[in-house]
C-alpha cells in the first residue's frame, strides 16, 4: 500500500528531514518451530528504533496460550479447538494493529504470522480458519519465511516450546505450501537463512527493494 510518511535522517552534526513516498510495510513472520522468528522480528524491530523509524511490534500469542494451558495442567495437548482460539486472538491483534496504524506511516511486524496456526490443525480445523488466513494473507505486505535452525550444543530452556526440531523439520515442509495456497504472489516471499544477523541484511535488502525511496 502506498502511503505518505517522514523520515527523519538524524546524524551528529545535522538533521535533515526529508517527506518522500515509501512502502510503509506490513512485515509478517513465518516458519516452523525453532526457524528464528522471534529473533529476526525483534532484531528488525530493534533496528527500526534505533534508527528512528516508526515502528509496533505484534508479539506472538501461541507462547502465552501454550503459558496458561501450562499453568492449569502441566501435561497438554493442542488441539483444533486451541489453534482456531490462537489463529483468531493473533488475528485480531494483527487486524486492529493495521487499523491503527495502517494509515500513520507506522510499519508493522507480527513476530508469529495468525496463519501459522494452520499447519497444526486436522483437515477440519483448515477448513473452518481458512476464511481468516485469507484475510490475513491480504494484509500482510512482505511475508519473511525463515527456516529452520539447527539446535546447537548449547542447551536453551524454552519452556513455552512444545515441538522438537525433528518435528519443526517436518512441520517446515507444509510452511511455503501452505503460503503459496493462500494466493500470495512469489514477489511477496522472502526467504531467510543462515546467522541471525545473515538473516537480518538479508531482511533489509528485500525491504529497501520494495521501497520508493532511495
Amino acid at each position: 500500500m502506498l502511503r505518505l510518511y517522514d523520515i527523519f535522517l538524524l546524524s551528529t552534526m545535522t538533521v535533515t528531514y526529508q517527506i518522500c513516498y515509501s512502502l510503509v510495510m506490513n512485515l509478517v513472520f513465518a516458519g516452523g518451530p525453532c526457524s528464528g522468528k522471534s529473533t529476526s522480528a525483534m532484531k528488525l524491530f530493534t533496528h527500526y528504533k534505533e534508527t528512528g523509524v516508526a515502528v509496533e511490534l505484534v508479539p506472538e500469542f501461541a507462547r502465552l496460550y501454550i503459558a496458561m494451558k501450562r499453568l492449569q495442567n502441566h501435561n497438554f495437548a493442542l488441539d483444533d479447538r486451541d489453534q482456531l482460539n490462537i489463529q483468531k486472538t493473533q488475528a485480531a491483534w494483527e487486524e486492529a494493529m493495521d487499523f491503527s496504524c495502517g494509515s500513520s506511516g507506522v510499519h508493522i511486524i507480527s513476530d508469529s504470522w495468525s496463519v501459522l496456526a494452520l499447519l497444526y490443525m486436522t483437515d477440519h480445523g483448515k477448513g473452518i480458519a481458512l476464511t481468516e488466513a485469507q484475510v490475513a494473507a491480504q494484509r500482510a505486505d512482505l511475508i519473511c519465511y525463515c527456516k529452520p535452525i539447527a539446535p546447537t550444543g548449547f542447551l536453551v530452556n524454552d519452556p513455552n516450546r512444545v515441538h522438537s526440531y525433528t518435528q519443526s523439520l517436518e512441520i517446515d515442509y507444509q510452511v511455503l505450501s501452505l503460503i503459496r495456497s493462500l494466493g500470495v504472489p512469489l514477489e511477496n516471499i522472502i526467504t531467510l537463512d543462515g546467522s541471525p544477523q545473515e538473516r537480518h541484511e538479508q531482511l533489509l535488502e528485500a525491504i529497501q527493494k520494495k521501497s520508493l525511496c532511495p
